[in-house]
């Protein structure tokens, strides 16, 4: 059954661990940070930021005391956003997954609705942002927890990996509105592509005007240091790399070298080399 989400202010405890921050590419100065308590902090410059925590939908019974039967009422999700990204292009918008979970989901900060805050001053969220919604992307349907995520630069690709070794990628298509209401176009799952778990994640989404070049790739390494190279367009798989390294791929990069540039391999002159870095 699919959740019932919504994003809305939290609390904001003191001494919750933080698991990732993240740039925001669309907005100067702007930073969102995870917490292990299920909690999303983003910051703005001028001194405003808001806690922000997904909730779920829950329906009361005629057993709940004090409460009329089947009065909806909002429950915190603690569980931590394991993967995350901002999406280029859609300021305040984020694509993410909770632990253990094969789902992604798709939300929206009330960007307008943030306030500004002096030092020492304390917000009252709740009385200035609204409640935002959650979709799930409902097209990338599966049975194993989620490892890897990531979103292409230009914001047009979305890319995650699973346990069981699977790597899929979608094109994303946003809409307008305050709601947010991407169509992710046409997902392509290449099921157990690696026999291990995926581990790391990237995308080269680019062009080259002088040399008419346009590239458009996605590259997966896996716990068992094996690296695979799909054309997003084609949505083909291109290249399967093994590397020599004893321990699972915790990192990877792409980038596009032109062939006039003095890095260009010799040995194909007038065509585009990829570069894949990995650690």
């Amino acid at each position: 059954a699919r959740m019932a989400l919504s994003l809305g202010p939290a609390e904001s405890p003191v001494g919750v661990p933080a698991r990732c921050a993240r740039w925001d590419p669309n907005l100067p100065d702007a930073v969102g940070v995870s917490h292990e308590d299920g909690t999303f902090t983003y910051f703005l410059s001028g001194g405003r930021s808001v806690r922000l925590q997904l909730f779920t939908l829950r329906h009361s019974t005629p057993a709940a005391s004090g409460e009329r039967p089947g009065l909806v009422t909002p429950a915190a999700v603690h569980a931590p956003w394991s993967l995350w990204s901002f999406i280029r292009g859609c300021p305040g918008r984020l694509l993410l997954c909770l632990r253990h979970s094969p789902h992604v989901f798709t939300t929206q900060i009330s960007l307008q609705q943030l306030p500004t805050i002096g030092a020492g001053q304390q917000a009252q969220f709740p009385h200035v942002i609204a409640s935002s919604s959650v979709q799930e992307v409902a097209e990338l349907e599966g049975d194993s927890a989620l490892t890897a995520l990531t979103v292409s630069s230009c914001g047009c690709f979305g890319a995650t990996g699973s346990l069981d070794g699977t790597v899929c990628f979608w094109q994303i298509e946003v809409g307008s509105g305050p709601v947010p209401s991407p169509s992710h176009l046409r997902p392509c799952v290449h099921e157990a592509a690696h026999t291990a778990p995926v581990t790391a994640i990237a995308m080269l989404t680019g062009q080259v005007h002088d040399a008419g070049i346009q590239t458009a790739l996605c590259a997966s390494g896996a716990a068992d240091q094996s690296v695979l190279i799909f054309d997003l367009h084609a949505r083909t798989r291109l290249v399967s790399l093994l590397t020599p390294a004893a321990a699972p791929i915790s990192a990877l990069h792409l980038s596009l070298i032109p062939p006039y540039w003095p890095a260009a391999p010799a040995d194909e002159p007038g065509e585009p080399t990829g570069l894949v870095l990995l650690g």
